[in-house]
């Protein structure tokens, strides 16, 4: 765990690059670059399209904090500063994406841009944001899983960020905790190397000549039924609206409902067989 990447010293100011923040600012610059690359492959000037993508990231910072907020409201309501704070911890992931494609819907409408097209053109951006954040959740020491035997499960040490909120809740046990650490899932590796597989399965599928939107959906039911795996072995916080378990169902029932829809889309992309002519 890295949480700090480096310190500089400016004119007698030390400044410190911290790698959550860094790699937020990575993935904000990876994913406008493949927005704007994606949609100008549908023929859409930079210049109509990076005022969407800047309002997309606002909308999308915001709901993300405001869906952490629902979640753990005993953590608001403590300290209800926390919901305008400009510290980079508090954000869920699927509040900022459910604020960003309501987003991207409300502007497809009205500029009369097909939303399946540019779901399709722009995947990569949602891929390539993810991926970097969950390398910044990683080096941060937040988001880990549950403790776990398996080879390949990591120890973060006492300062990272989820191990107080952990404590607290009940999560590691006070006596004997900071003497031996315990390994837990790497819960974001798991979610960075599901992305870019899922991504690279979309893209696969929209090279086949698949019709307008099916990569994307395949990115989506993929991504949900991953996420609701990834999130069982996610620990409870008791402070939070939701249980772990009730978290594992919305998002199964989610990329069920998701993959539904993609075998609704091929199936009508099929159409019925011809009659033979008579």
């Amino acid at each position: 765990m890295h949480p700090v990447l480096a310190q500089l010293s400016v004119g007698g100011t030390t400044l410190t690059l911290y790698a959550y923040g860094t790699f937020l600012l990575l993935a904000a610059c990876a994913a406008g670059f493949f927005f704007v690359r994606g949609a100008g492959t549908l023929g859409l000037a930079p210049r109509r399209v990076l005022p969407l993508f800047l309002v997309t990231t606002m909308a999308g910072l915001a709901g993300a904090r405001l869906l952490d907020a629902a979640m753990n409201p005993s953590w608001y309501l403590a300290d209800p500063a926390r919901l305008v704070s400009t510290d980079l911890h508090g954000f869920a992931l699927y509040g900022g994406l459910a604020a960003a494609m309501a987003v991207t819907v409300a502007w497809s409408r009205r500029s009369g841009c097909s939303l399946p097209r540019l779901a399709d053109a722009t995947l990569p951006a949602v891929a390539a944001g993810i991926a970097l954040l969950r390398v910044g959740c990683f080096l941060n020491g937040c988001c880990a899983g549950v403790a776990t035997n398996l080879p390949w499960g990591v120890v973060f040490p006492s300062n990272a960020v989820g191990f107080e909120r952990d404590l607290l809740d009940g999560q590691i046990p006070l006596f004997g905790a900071l003497t031996s650490p315990t390994a837990v899932h790497p819960t974001q590796l798991y979610e960075l190397a599901a992305v870019v597989l899922i991504a690279l399965v979309a893209r696969t599928v929209g090279r086949s000549g698949a019709a307008p939107g099916v990569p994307a959906l395949v990115f989506a039911a993929g991504f949900l039924v991953f996420r609701a795996a990834n999130q069982a072995l996610r620990p409870s916080s008791t402070g939070a609206l939701l249980p772990t378990a009730a978290l594992v169902a919305i998002y199964l029932a989610a990329g069920v409902a998701t993959s539904l829809l993609l075998v609704r889309v091929r199936l009508s992309e099929s159409g019925p067989s011809p009659l033979p002519a008579s």
